[in-house]
């Protein structure tokens, strides 16, 4: 009864009432899990793990081979960044409940996780041995043996529990993409047909059948799985939809538009839409595209992915004031959005509005160890000439993201703005080296033949 009183303190947001109520249930019951894992989530949310740890652990003194408490130990030990401790406390609770199955598999899964393949392996053939009927676990040694490299064992293992479900095509498209990560593609697309043979109304068999038949440029092939979806169900968009990926693909942008309508049209929706408006504008039919577009907009004023597409889409035409006005609806919608903050917070430095520095702050408080924000709010900072404030920002988005040209552009035109004219050419050679966008590369030729 304490327990769910203080479920209800919960609910209501008052955290010191919810914990006396959940440490009156403990001292009624020491050994009660659930007040105890509610205890230790007030913990968490207070950010005093240790506190959970040692209440955990001071139970497990009394009952050292309670497996439920060893799986909340390494299920805390997860929560809180402590991965080699999450897998002792899991191999203590197999330990301690050999025959119990989901903790067997959780082992496995951690094992796999964690790179400890050969241990994943040995676990998942040992409960499979045991337990040979068990779909869970033929996947589980499945997933093992593909982590473990071992391309025959995860086929045969699929193979065996395509046959134990035998109307599911799962087991078969977890071998097809495992094959075409594998760059086995004529294994992957035989898998992928046996999966749409098994069930030829899944679309995620039809939709990785033709991924795969494109990515081997077998357009004909695939077109024929399009048309046969089509076929099957001309009430679905699905067929229509594969048709334009593969005229797309093909850079046929007539023709995958005229399919993609055809899909919008059965399906309305914001993928489908975006899909159409992508086909439109590159067969030169932009004005169209955006008409489509905006007056989606406007029965669907809430809808953010196409909010936050239509800025891209700006952004890429370079439509500076265009993308601002679509991410300040964005932003209405969702104030704290990273990607639409940085973006917006970019467009507005490059249209002079001043609303440029706050939203790059804005963005950078919810989000310090981005690198693409650390390095907008830098130059945002270093156009308004505050470079103390921006080279350290740029040095450290640097370090998160070393490979990012941008970024080391940026930092090159800073160090040199501070005096570090060393600093400033090792960087900007660097960017040279690298190569990549013609116009930051000439940039950067630009600037280092100032120094």
């Amino acid at each position: 009864v304490q327990n769910l009183k203080g479920g209800v303190y919960l609910a209501r947001q008052d955290l010191p009432k919810a914990r006396a109520s959940f440490e009156r249930a403990l001292a009624l019951d020491a050994a009660h899990l659930p007040s105890m894992d509610n205890l230790a989530n007030l913990d968490l949310l207070e950010r005093h793990p240790e506190r959970a740890r040692a209440r955990y652990q001071a139970a497990l003194v009394k009952s050292p081979n309670n497996a439920a408490l060893l799986d909340a130990l390494a299920r805390l030990a997860v929560r809180t960044g402590r991965t080699t401790e999450a897998g002792e406390w899991l191999e203590q609770a197999s330990r301690a409940a050999p025959d119990d199955l989901a903790r067997g598999l959780r082992l496995v899964d951690y094992y796999v996780r964690s790179g400890a393949a050969a241990k994943a392996v040995a676990l998942a053939q040992r409960l499979q041995g045991s337990h040979p009927a068990d779909a869970d676990t033929l996947g589980m040694l499945a997933r093992a043996q593909q982590a473990a490299g071992d391309q025959a064992g995860m086929a045969a293992s699929y193979g065996k529990l395509a046959a134990l479900v035998p109307g599911s095509p799962e087991p078969l498209l977890r071998l097809a993409r495992a094959q075409q990560g594998w760059h086995d593609l004529p294994g992957a697309v035989e898998s992928a047909r046996k999966a749409l043979a098994t069930a030829p109304d899944s679309a995620e068999a039809a939709r990785l059948l033709v991924a795969l038949l494109s990515e081997q440029k077998r357009y004909p092939d695939a077109f024929a799985i399009a048309r046969q979806a089509q076929k099957r169900h001309p009430e679905l968009a699905l067929g229509f939809r594969l048709e334009g990926d593969l005229a797309l693909a093909q850079n046929q942008s007539a023709q995958a538009a005229q399919a993609y309508a055809k899909a919008f049209e059965l399906q309305p929706g914001s993928p489908g839409l975006i899909l159409l408006h992508t086909a439109l504008e590159k067969s030169g039919r932009r004005a169209e595209a955006d008409a489509t577009l905006q007056r989606w907009l406007d029965q669907h004023a809430g809808n953010l992915s196409v909010r936050l597409y239509y800025a891209s889409a700006r952004l890429l035409r370079r439509d500076f004031v265009g993308a601002r006005d679509q991410l300040e609806a964005a932003l209405k919608l969702a104030p704290d959005n990273i990607v639409a903050l940085n973006d917006f917070a970019w467009v507005c430095q490059q249209t002079g509005d001043a609303r440029a520095l706050p939203s790059a702050e804005k963005a950078y408080r919810l989000a310090p160890a981005s690198p693409v924000i650390l390095d907008t709010l830098a130059w945002i900072q270093h156009g308004l000439r505050d470079d103390g404030k921006a080279l350290p920002l740029l040095k450290r988005a640097a370090s998160l993201a070393p490979e990012a040209g941008n970024i080391r552009y940026h930092l090159g035109v800073v160090l040199a703005a501070t005096g570090d004219k060393d600093g400033a050419r090792r960087e900007l050679r660097q960017v040279l080296a690298a190569g990549g966008d013609a116009t930051r590369t000439a940039a950067a030729r630009a600037a280092l033949a100032t120094l």
